[in-house]
This record gives structure tokens, sequence and C-alpha cells, in this order.
């Protein structure tokens, strides 16, 4: 958090405040919604190479958090540019 709210003052921004987002966020609101779509995709483009490859790369993502999700966060900062 220090080093985000050191780089933002050393590229001449004001940081106005910042919190981190709770996990609810990522599970129920976003991952458990993008995994309900995923199976949907899988089917519509079942022969879409590409499109196979970026679903595999979601379901790696998802995976991830689950795995390790309460070893990192997203944090939002709210900045203002300071003008000279």
């Amino acid at each position: 958090m220090d080093t985000n709210l050191g780089q933002i003052t050393m590229n001449g921004y004001e940081a106005k405040g910042h919190f981190v987002l709770p996990a609810s966020d990522w599970t129920g609101e976003y991952y458990e919604l993008l995994q309900a779509s995923l199976e949907k995709m899988k089917r519509k483009y079942e022969h879409n190479t590409g499109a196979q490859q970026v679903i595999g790369m979601i379901e790696s993502e998802i995976s991830l958090y689950e795995k390790h999700g309460g070893e990192y966060s997203y944090v939002f900062f709210a900045m203002e540019r300071k003008w000279i």
C-alpha cells in the first residue's frame, strides 16, 4: 500500500483516498457469475480454439483466486492530478 501511495505522489497526483475491495466483490459479485457464463461459452464455442484458450485463461484466474485469494487483494485508489 505504501509503495502504491508513494508512486501516486511521485507521478504528480494527490491521493484522495483508498479502500480494499472486499472478497465478496470477487466471489459472489464476479467470479461465480463469470463461472456460470464460462460454462455456456464452452458449449457455444466448442469448436473455436481461440475462444477455448481464453476460457481456459479465465478459469485459471478463478482457480488462482480460489487457492490464494487470502494472500492478495485489490485496492481502489482515488487521486487527483496536481497541476503545476
